[in-house]
C-alpha cells in the first residue's frame, strides 16, 4: 500500500503558478531491506506556458539510494494543458526512516519542482495536512475612501514554518449576489498586493501531537484607487467590494503548488459574502465619503 498525501489548493500566488507537481509529499509503506514498494505516480501539469521544457529528474539527499525512479515520462517539452508522469518506488538498502527529494528542473534549468519522499510521515506534516491555516485576527475598515491610504493588519494561524500572503479585492458592481470574486483570476479584480511576508510571528494557541502552531502577523499599506478599474467614479452611495486572502508556504512554492484561499472565522466583525467564509464584503466610497441614504 502507498499512502499519498497531496496538498490540493486552488487559485494563485505561486512561485510559478503556470506549472505544478502533485503530490508534493509521498509516504511509502515500509518494506523489508532489499524489497521494493508499489509504485507511486507523480504528475506534472503545464497549466500556463504555451510550452515548457522539462529537464533533469533526479533524487537528492542522504537516502537517495533507497528510492528508485522506475519511469520518467517528463524529460520532454510539455505543451500547455498537458500532463506527464514519473513513477517512483521505495527500495531500502537498510532499515530505518528514509527520506529524499525528487527534483525536476524546467525552463533554463535554474527553476525546479520538488516532491518529498519518505517511508514515515512526521507529526508536523500530519498536522499541516489536517489543519490548514486560518485567519486569526483582522483589522480592515468597513468603508475606505478613494485615494486614501489605509494600514491593514491581520494574522494567520498555521503549522507551516512560513507563509507568504496575498491580499486581493474585487469590484462587485452589477454582480449577482454571492458571485463576485469567485476566482482569483476574475475580471472584476481591482487590486492585488505583492506576496507579503509576516512582520512578526508569535506562538499560536493550537497544539496537536506535540506540535505548536504559529501566528503569522501581517501589515499592509493599501492605497485605494482613485477610480474604478474601468476609469469610472466610485458610486456616491458606496461601491461594494469583496476582500480575499490567499497564502502559500515555501514547501508549496517549491512544489509548484497554487495558493490556499483562507477561511476568515466568525467573531471578527466582518460581513461574509459567501457561505464558505472565504470572502468578506467592504465598501469603497468617493474621496469625499459616501452619501448616506436616509
Amino acid at each position: 500500500m502507498i499512502l499519498l498525501f497531496t496538498v490540493i489548493i486552488s487559485s494563485a500566488l505561486a512561485k510559478d503558478s503556470s506549472i505544478n507537481v502533485t503530490p508534493s509529499y509521498v509516504v511509502f509503506q515500509s518494506v523489508a531491506t532489499g524489497q521494493e514498494s508499489r509504485s507511486a505516480t507523480i504528475h506534472i501539469t503545464n497549466s500556463g506556458y504555451s510550452s515548457v521544457k522539462l529537464g533533469d529528474v533526479v533524487l537528492e539527499g542522504t537516502h537517495s539510494n533507497d528510492f528508485n525512479i522506475t519511469n520518467n515520462g517528463c524529460t520532454q517539452t510539455l505543451n500547455i494543458e498537458n500532463t506527464c508522469n514519473i513513477n517512483v518506488k521505495f527500495n531500502p538498502t537498510s532499515s530505518g526512516v528514509k527520506s529524499t527529494i525528487l527534483s525536476i528542473s524546467y525552463g533554463d534549468g535554474s527553476d525546479k519542482l520538488s516532491v518529498f519522499l519518505t517511508n514515515q510521515e512526521s507529526n508536523k506534516h500530519k498536522v499541516k495536512n489536517l489543519l490548514p491555516p486560518v485567519m486569526n485576527e483582522l483589522n480592515i475598515l468597513e468603508e475606505m475612501n478613494a485615494g486614501g491610504v489605509y494600514n491593514l493588519n491581520w494574522s494567520a494561524l498555521g503549522y507551516h514554518d512560513d507563509y507568504d500572503m496575498l491580499l486581493v479585492m474585487f469590484d462587485c458592481t452589477g454582480m449577482a449576489t454571492g458571485t463576485c470574486g469567485s476566482s482569483y483570476s476574475n475580471s472584476e479584480k481591482l487590486y492585488e498586493s505583492i506576496p507579503l511576508s509576516p512582520s512578526t510571528t508569535t506562538v499560536g494557541a493550537w497544539d496537536s501531537n506535540g506540535i505548536t502552531a504559529t501566528n503569522f502577523n501581517y501589515t499592509h499599506s493599501f492605497i485605494v484607487p482613485a477610480t474604478r478599474k474601468d476609469g469610472s467614479a466610485w458610486a456616491e452611495s458606496g461601491t461594494p467590494v469583496v476582500v480575499r486572502f490567499y497564502n502559500k508556504s515555501s514547501e508549496d512554492s517549491e512544489a509548484g503548488n497554487s495558493s490556499l484561499s483562507l477561511i476568515i472565522p466568525g467573531g471578527l466583525t466582518n460581513d461574509y459574502y459567501d457561505t464558505s467564509g472565504r470572502k468578506i464584503q467592504k465598501t469603497i466610497c468617493p474621496a469625499s465619503g459616501c452619501t448616506k441614504v436616509n
